[in-house]
């Protein structure tokens, strides 16, 4: 049995992936000497008291304290 050819090659598939890396840092936050793990650490309490506040409208929304 004859199979068609795979329409994107793995390297294609390879040199845009690194090409869109958002991981890859660039020159300039490498240098500016931000400790990167307080960014996230302060991003992820954010995102948790956000949760929390969408919550509570919700429950406030839908017979909680009235």
């Amino acid at each position: 049995m004859v199979t068609s050819a795979p329409r994107f090659s793995q390297q294609t598939f390879l040199l845009v992936r690194a090409r869109y890396d958002a991981t890859v840092p660039s020159p300039l936050a490498a240098t500016s000497g931000v400790d990167w793990s307080q960014i996230h650490a302060v991003r992820l309490l954010g995102v948790a008291l956000a949760a929390l506040f969408l919550l509570w409208a919700i429950r406030r929304m839908f017979g909680g304290k009235k």
